[in-house]
């Protein structure tokens, strides 16, 4: 029978059907290609035939793999440069030991601690798969600090969002701009400054989704600065404002 996708467990991370000459193209495939959903599917989760390539590596490189191929996927058809490149290091044909990450041509670090310094990258979904958001955030001392990209999708309430912003220390600050579903700049922010900060509770929860404590945060409003400039679907023009 030809065709059968056996579809595996997240906790598999190999097969048993000996030897694989396709294992070679794979790997230049790995390197060459931008590394998403289908890419992962197909080398980290399916077996499409007998002579299919399927990496084995260790649950906590296969996490991250995950979630840069998600973000991938949703950010590399409409802002390709802000895509995360990976080079992997192979142990042997079949074995991943290692990865390494690149945004814009310099080497990063994948964080899941917001504590630590790095770059985080947080997926989240519906139970129905339809609505689907992605942020990605440059962390330093336990507060975003440099770059920070939301993307958020609903068809269902045909509802898009795509917004690149900078912050210091926890804190709006500089640039910002906003994307249509094209890649076209929707809003381009000359400088935003943070104003009116102030502590705030912010709870955190186990999960069973109840609350186990408060830590102390900051919260803000944000005050537009210089040359605001807005843009139609197809990139005309629409108006500026200066503040």
């Amino acid at each position: 029978m030809k065709n059968i996708i056996i579809r595996l467990s997240f906790f598999v991370f190999g097969h048993t059907h000996g030897e694989n000459i396709g294992c070679d193209a794979a790997r230049r495939e790995l390197d060459s290609l931008v590394f998403n959903e289908s890419i992962f599917d197909k080398y980290f989760y399916q077996i499409w035939d007998t002579n299919q390539c399927l990496f084995k590596t260790d649950r906590k490189l296969l996490w991250r793999l995950r979630g840069i191929a998600t973000y991938n996927t949703y950010l590399g058809n409409i802002l390709p440069n802000e895509v995360i490149k990976v080079q992997f290091q192979f142990s042997d044909l079949e074995k991943i030991k290692n990865a390494s990450y690149y945004y814009q041509g310099r080497k990063i670090t994948l964080t899941f601690n917001p504590e630590s310094d790095g770059f985080s990258l947080n997926f989240k979904s519906s139970m129905e798969g339809t609505n689907k958001g992605v942020t990605f955030s440059e962390r330093k001392n336990g507060k975003t600090d440099g770059i920070e990209i939301n993307y958020y999708s609903s068809p269902l309430y045909d509802s898009f969002i795509l917004e690149k912003k900078f912050y210091k220390a926890g804190l709006q600050t500089g640039k910002y701009l906003s994307y249509y579903r094209n890649g076209q700049i929707k809003i381009e922010g000359d400088s935003v400054l943070s104003i009116n900060v102030h502590n705030v509770k912010v709870p955190k929860y186990n999960s069973r989704g109840e609350i186990v404590k408060y830590i102390l945060g900051k919260d803000f409003d944000t005050e537009k600065r210089g040359i605001w400039k807005y843009y139609d679907y197809n990139g005309n023009l629409i108006k500026e404002e200066k503040y």
